[in-house]
Formats: C-alpha cells, structure tokens, sequence
C-alpha cells in the first residue's frame, strides 16, 4: 500500500471520529478494527502517531459533547441533555484518557470550567429576571458542586437555587 493511500485511510477514520455521535471511544474502537482487524479491511500496523491521530480525533468529539450541554444557547433544542450529561461524559473523557495512557488537556478543562460557570450564571440571571420560568440544570446540588471542583470552576452565587427547581429538557 502506498502511502499516499495510507494516509487517506486514517484521514477517513479521523473524518467519522469527528462526528462520531454519543460514545466516541466506541468510534475509536471501531476506526481501529476496520484500520488493523476487519478481515476485508486493510489490515494495517498503525504507527504511534496515527493512533495518537485517532485518538486526538475521540479526544476532541468528548470535548464537543461536553460543551455542547453546558451551551445555554442549545437549552431548548433536542440536542441538549444538560449538566448531569456532561458530568456523565467528563468521567468517560477522563477514563478513556487513562485507558489510552493520555493525560486530559488542562487547557479543555479550563475552557469546560469557563463554560460551566457562564451557564450557570446566565441561567440564575434568566431566572432572576423572568426570561425563564424554570431551571435547566438537571442534576443535584452534590453532583454540580463535585464537578465544579474537578474542572476548577468557579460557582456564581445563587448556584444552590438552580437544581431545586429543575425542568426536563423537551
């Protein structure tokens, strides 16, 4: 196999990680059988630098998913799932990251932190103010607080009064 046609093997499998939906270490795990296993594939040795190509690929569709539910802007859209979703999806990030011998990217923990703290506080000020009627944040006071100081974030006052009146997501 040349490499030109190599190279564009791995592309392909970089391309569908990239929207690889909910799970995407399952994607990882499936570029990687129909790459080196599938027995009408092209059963390639991958090099250390295109599995860390797959593997940054999974990374960042972990990072896209987290972020998208503690986007406000994605609130009332069937894509959002909320805070207790991200919670779910930083733990899976974090395990894949240990299972693949990574470490989790500081500067994505900062940007998530960041993101959390400005849902939050739109969300206390939609509903100080009137423009919502009812909380988004879909998970408890325990479970908010805890990922709050995994990714360093910051709480704006009045958190505690955003999870007792939660609505469910449509």
């Amino acid at each position: 196999m040349c490499p030109e046609e190599r190279a564009r093997l791995i592309e392909d499998e970089v391309f569908l990680l990239a929207d690889s939906g909910e799970l995407p270490e399952v994607a990882y795990h499936a570029a990687l059988w129909q790459l080196c296993r599938e027995p009408d594939g092209p059963r390639l040795m991958l090099t250390n630098a295109e599995q860390e190509l797959l593997q940054d690929a999974a990374l960042r569709r972990c990072q896209r998913i987290i972020l998208r539910d503690l986007n406000p802007a994605f609130r009332d859209r069937r894509i959002w799932r909320g805070p207790q979703r991200s919670i779910c999806n930083w733990t899976r990030y974090l395990a894949f990251c240990r299972r693949i011998g990574r470490q989790h990217d500081p500067l994505f923990q900062a940007q998530a932190a960041a993101a959390l703290t400005a849902y939050l506080a739109q969300e206390e000020e939609e509903l100080r103010s009137g423009t919502r009627q009812c909380s988004s944040v879909n998970c408890t006071d325990e479970e908010l607080l805890d990922f709050a100081r995994q990714l360093g974030s910051v709480l704006p006052e009045g958190w505690g009064e955003l999870t007792g009146q939660t609505a469910l997501a449509e």
